[in-house]
This record gives C-alpha cells, sequence and structure tokens, in this order.
C-alpha cells in the first residue's frame, strides 16, 4: 500500500471501488493487512492507517479507542469517503464498534475480526500478565510472549521488538492501551447495531478465543459468524480465506 500523509497520521491506500477501511489491532500498525491488501485491491478501494503514537504516526495524547476513532474518521475525509465497509481487527473490533454505535452514516457494513465485546476474567487476567511482562522484562519479552500467544505452534516466529533507543516509549504506549482495553466496554449496545455485520473469529485463537466473537455475533442482530484458523491473526496466516470471507459478505452488503 502506498503510505500516503494524512496531517500526523501515516495513512495507506490501494485499488478501486466502494471503499474499505481495514483498522488494524493493537500493535496498531496497517503492515498487518498487507497480505489481504493484495487480494482485494482489485474490487475495492483499500484504506489503512497506523493508529496515533504506532508506526508512523504521531500520538495525539492519552491512548483511547476515541482517539483512534477520530483518527480513522480524519482519514476517511482527507479521502473524501463520506461511508465505507469497515474492518476492525482485535483492538480494530473495538473501534469499528464505536464507529457503528456513534457514526452510523459513515459506514456501510461492519466486520469485527477478532474482537470482544466485554473482557472476561481469563482476558483481564492475561492482559494484566502481558502488562507486567512489558513493564519488568521490557519490549522484546512481551512481543516474544505475544507471538507466543498469538501464533499457532506451526506458524511461530519470534517477533522482532522496536529499536533499542524507542523502547521506554513503547514500554509506555503499550502500557496505556492495555489500560485503554481493560477500561472500554460498550456491550450493552451491541443490540443497536443496524449494519449489516461479520464476525470473523479464529479456532485456534489463543489470545481472544472464538467464545468472545460467537457471544459478539449473539449479541448484534442478524449478524454472520464465519470461523477461520490462523491464530489471532488469520488475515496473516489465512490471507486467503479471510479475504474470501470478506468477499463473499461484502458481496451482499449494499
Amino acid at each position: 500500500m502506498e503510505a500516503i500523509a494524512v496531517g500526523s497520521l501515516r495513512a495507506y491506500c490501494q485499488g478501486s471501488g466502494q471503499p474499505l477501511l481495514l483498522i488494524p489491532g493493537l500493535a496498531g500498525k496497517a503492515q498487518v493487512w498487507q497480505a489481504v491488501v493484495g487480494r482485494l485491491a482489485d474490487q475495492y478501494q483499500i484504506i489503512s492507517f497506523d493508529h496515533p503514537g504506532m508506526g508512523g504516526s504521531a500520538s495525539n495524547g492519552q491512548q483511547s479507542i476515541e482517539g483512534i476513532l477520530a483518527a480513522a474518521l480524519d482519514v476517511l475525509d482527507d479521502f473524501a469517503v463520506e461511508n465505507a465497509h469497515i474492518v476492525g481487527h482485535s483492538t480494530g473490533s473495538l473501534v469499528a464498534q464505536a464507529i457503528a454505535l456513534d457514526h452510523p452514516g459513515r459506514m456501510k457494513s461492519l466486520v469485527l475480526s477478532s474482537g470482544w465485546a466485554a473482557v472476561d476474567q481469563r482476558f483481564r487476567d492475561l492482559f494484566q500478565m502481558r502488562k507486567s511482562v512489558l513493564q519488568h522484562l521490557g519490549a522484546e519479552a512481551y512481543e516474544n510472549l505475544g507471538a507466543l500467544l498469538g501464533l499457532p505452534p506451526g506458524s511461530y516466529s519470534r517477533a522482532q521488538p522496536p529499536p533499542a533507543e524507542d523502547h521506554q516509549r513503547y514500554q509506555t504506549i503499550m502500557a496505556e492501551r492495555i489500560d485503554m482495553l481493560l477500561n472500554y466496554s460498550r456491550a450493552s449496545e451491541m443490540g443497536t447495531i443496524s449494519h449489516p455485520t461479520l464476525v470473523i473469529s479464529s479456532t485456534d485463537d489463543w489470545l481472544v478465543p472464538p467464545h468472545h466473537s460467537r457471544e459478539l455475533a449473539e449479541a448484534i442482530p442478524g449478524a454472520d459468524l464465519r470461523e477461520l484458523s490462523g491464530g489471532h491473526f488469520p488475515q496473516v496466516l489465512d490471507p486467503e480465506g479471510y479475504a474470501q470471507a470478506l468477499r463473499e459478505f461484502l458481496s451482499t452488503a449494499p
């Protein structure tokens, strides 16, 4: 995807057709979508961005779902997109939910990938443990733990930590982002979402187990559920299956 500056954000755009906004997860980098983009750019104008404070985007203050949502709308505005099909992965699914709830006119359809509506005790304990590893053992240990949890054994590879000079900044921002997840929930409002919705889960996801996706699909009226494999990153490990799920869903969306 071609990188484009949108104010202090790094955004990306490729392809032509109906606009399709891809919102990345906790790492906040649009590159997680690269394998899917190449399979859909012949049909859609694919737009993504690095979250504020992540990748090539400057911070816009304390990490928050609201801040990422504002960035997403800024990017759509910059590309003169009134409304788009919106896909949110993991943390991005919270942002996509918030757009559906607070800015429904900006959305044609909704895809929630490896997402959740509310954290349970396992989720809270796991992410508190990840935060503790980050703060006490550092960025490299945190990234490797994320890879151990997020990738199936047959696909595991050690993660690449940020450059040493960025470790302290990275630790501060990621700790804020974990708190952001643990303190955010609009589960009670899911029943008011009226957009065509697809929920994608991964049967071997240890970070956000598939029961969270099933709960989302049950809570949103008329939502479809599609189960893939690929740990927490089916769009990376099964990009063709992921792209096909999007194609089939979007072909029926308005």
